[in-house]
C-alpha cells in the first residue's frame, strides 16, 4: 500500500503549501514539485499531485476534539494556510477584470 506521512513530511508539505497558497491544478502541481524535490533530499515517499491535495483536504478537514482535546500544530497551520488561500481567492475574484463593468 501507499506510505503514509510522517509529521516531518506533513509539515514540509504545509510549508510547501503556504509558500504557494495554490488555487488551481498548476499551483498544485507546483506544490507537489516542490515537496518531492524535499522528498528526495530527505529520502521520503515522493507523493503526486492528486494524494497531495487529498491529504492536504484531510488535514483541513480534521475537527477540534471535543473536552480538553488539543489538535495538533500542523491541523492549526492548516487552518491558517486555508483561511490565506480563501482571502487570496476572494481577492482574485474581487480584481478580476470582468467586474470592471
Amino acid at each position: 500500500g501507499a506510505a503514509g506521512y510522517s509529521i516531518k513530511e506533513v509539515e514540509c508539505l504545509l510549508k510547501e503549501i503556504n509558500k504557494c497558497l495554490p488555487l488551481g491544478g498548476k499551483a498544485w502541481d507546483a506544490v507537489a514539485v516542490s515537496y518531492n524535490e524535499w522528498a528526495q533530499r530527505n529520502c521520503v515517499s515522493e507523493h503526486s499531485t492528486k494524494a497531495i491535495r487529498a491529504k492536504y483536504d484531510a488535514i483541513t478537514r480534521i475537527e477540534k476534539p471535543t473536552g480538553d482535546g488539543e489538535l495538533p500544530a500542523y491541523v492549526e497551520l492548516a487552518s491558517q494556510i486555508e483561511a490565506a488561500i480563501s482571502v487570496k481567492a476572494g481577492t482574485i475574484a474581487l480584481d478580476d477584470s470582468e467586474w470592471d463593468n
